[in-house]
């Protein structure tokens, strides 16, 4: 096998995780002393910003440096709403939050999931209020009621129609309340558990497309691909996982894990669909190549968290003429063997919070049928326009902080008349 070069890929993101809670929020009896908040904020990016120095000494290539806190009703909603004058009200909560991640120079922080009709309703002030920097999802599990299905679909309607870029954001997942997927570098998908409190620890996620397109072009066929990609992404992230478990007691945070899915760059020439199609006959040929790169990354003998399996986008050669009906059910066939769901699809403007909540319960029932996290997220066409590109936004609404531009851009570079 060829060897595994360093730029092969890079590391799309250290996560921090940091558990808060709404005592980190009672102000200090001296105007000039920081709240608890603030200092395990300070803990989390001091600790991120020594192992990303680590790791690009040892010659990678760190793209982000990110922050994920325990699920957001636990530290920013006041605990009696009805006494919110008794204690710091949700507002000003989130301005110090974003402050104290502004201050740090942090543009990722995701603050967990909502798990409530009622929280839910919390998350479009979350999204529109934080200046870019802020990141969430709202857990419909299987079992949910059309009712918190309903919630999570005003969300996700609400965003798109005041913030378009907030979209990119937020999604709606199906964890079923299990902690086993905590730890998850990637947005908006990253979560801590609900356990304990300050600095957690950190994971890593990767960019490795262009790795994953060497492996397979040496694999050649799916018989192969198993072992090859279990060979050569070892090969490749043995050596981080070392450098990790050594400077993490330095840094003073756990090393939790490495992600290794497959995440491919955010370009348009490129999608984790084409790369197996190439080589493999249509869609069963992909959700063959699928499952055999996902027993490969979940059999690696080193730290590993999160989904270990395809971060599977919006398949960028997909033709302009195909309905929004057979996308979902594309994506969903495909996601009985990789994640994430329904990821990027454009759906009309007249879509209705009822059909986006049946959508939502779907995806929540395979994800039960098949024990995995699933997702939804859906990009709403503005009032008569028309979709031009799927794979355009596949692109904006994985770009991140690049893109968090005007509304008229989106429409410059999505949509025509």
């Amino acid at each position: 096998m060829a060897p595994v070069l360093q730029n092969d890929f890079s590391i799309r993101a250290v996560t921090v995780f940091v558990n808060l809670h709404h005592s980190d929020f009672v102000p200090s009896l001296s105007q000039f002393s920081e709240i608890g908040m603030q200092k395990k904020i300070n803990d989390a990016v001091s600790a991120g910003r020594c192992i990303e120095r680590a790791l690009v000494n040892s010659g990678y290539t760190v793209q982000t440096l990110r922050i994920t806190t325990n699920d957001f009703p636990s530290y920013l909603i006041p605990p009696d709403v009805s006494e919110s004058e008794k204690t710091m009200p949700f507002q000003h909560r989130l301005c110090l939050l974003v402050a104290a991640l502004r201050s740090h120079n942090i543009n990722f922080c995701s603050v967990g999931n909502s798990s409530s009709r009622m929280t839910a309703t919390y998350i479009p002030t979350i999204i529109n209020s934080s200046s870019g920097i802020l990141y969430c999802s709202a857990n419909v599990p299987s079992g949910s009621s059309m009712g918190h299905a309903r919630a999570a679909a005003f969300a996700l309607m609400t965003i798109n129609h005041t913030n378009p870029t907030g979209n990119s954001r937020f999604y709606c997942n199906t964890n079923n309340g299990v902690d086993e997927y905590a730890y998850v570098p990637f947005f908006p998908a990253s979560r801590s558990d609900n356990e304990g409190s300050g600095v957690r620890g950190f994971s890593l996620g990767l960019e490795n497309g262009t790795l994953v397109k060497k492996l397979l072009k040496l694999a050649g066929s799916i018989v192969k691909v198993e072992e090859v990609l279990s060979e050569g992404m070892l090969e490749a992230l043995e050596p981080v996982a070392k450098i990790c478990g050594e400077t993490a007691e330095k840094c003073g945070c756990k090393f939790l894990g490495i992600d290794p899915s497959i995440n491919f760059p955010l370009s348009p020439e490129e999608s984790v669909t084409s790369a197996f199609e190439k080589f493999s006959e249509g869609l069963m040929g992909t959700l063959a190549g699928a499952s055999a790169a996902t027993a490969a990354l979940r059999s690696l003998p080193i730290p590993t968290v999160g989904y270990k399996g395809i971060l599977l986008n919006e398949d960028v050669e997909t033709p302009d003429n195909i309905s929004a009906e057979n996308r979902v059910t594309k994506n969903l066939s495909i996601s009985a063997t990789c994640g994430v769901g329904v990821n990027t699809i454009p759906v009309p403007f007249e879509t209705s919070e009822e059909e986006l909540a049946t959508m939502l319960l779907g995806v929540a029932a395979l994800s039960h049928r098949h024990t995995k996290p699933l997702a939804c997220r859906v990009v709403i066409s503005p009032e008569k326009v028309a979709f031009n590109r799927a794979r355009t936004a596949d692109i904006i609404v994985q770009s991140g902080p690049t893109f968090l531009g005007c509304v008229s851009e989106i429409q410059e570079l999505v949509f025509q008349n």
